[in-house]
């Protein structure tokens, strides 16, 4: 039962088709920033549109390499922005769910069924698409960070798991990944 109260809380406050919850989240990228520094925050927010083209898009091989030329003008080499794009799309990262620590559940249970409980899952899109944006720019930045200090090592898993958890250092710990052990568990 708090789960669900939990819940309709968070739709209540964050979602109903508010679009300020779109700039309040979106607000979070300038952590990244700030934090990733000039160089590589400043990656990291210029490749945000190029990655969220590619999620728009069938992210066949041929579209990423597509977007990822066009990267270059922002410093990015094409190689590394694609192999930074496939790595997050494959962290699935961007899906939002339950995962933010704010809804506190990756099941996600639903406080109404039916119409009631589809429109309020659908009012969260501004918060949704503001936290993306926090994400990726987040996970770019990460990247970018990674890649400039290991310039000749694969990006293999251990790399990969490196630049997620720098990623949510930058997204302000936001995500069930940063929860402290106090706010998980039976009581909470």
């Amino acid at each position: 039962p708090s789960v669900a109260m939990r819940r309709t809380a968070f739709s209540l406050n964050m979602g109903f088709f508010n679009p300020i919850q779109f700039w309040k989240q979106a607000q979070g990228f300038t952590h990244s920033i700030a934090i990733a520094g000039p160089v590589h925050g400043s990656k990291g927010a210029a490749a945000y549109p190029f990655m969220r083209g590619l999620m728009m898009s069938n992210g066949s091989d041929q579209m990423i390499a597509g977007w990822a030329k066009k990267t270059g003008v922002f410093g990015w080499k094409a190689d590394d922005f694609a192999e930074m794009f496939k790595g997050m799309r494959q962290s699935g990262l961007t899906h939002i769910g339950g995962s933010h620590s704010w809804k506190d559940d990756l099941l996600e249970p639903k406080s109404f069924t039916g119409p009631v409980g589809k429109m309020l899952d659908k009012g969260t899109v501004f918060f949704n698409e503001g936290e993306k944006l926090n994400r990726m720019v987040g996970y770019a930045s990460a990247y970018s960070e990674w890649r400039a200090a290991n310039k000749l090592l694969p990006f293999d898993r251990r790399a990969q798991d490196a630049v997620l958890r720098r990623a949510d250092v930058l997204n302000v710990n936001m995500t069930k990944a940063g929860d402290a052990a106090w706010q998980t568990g039976v009581a909470n």
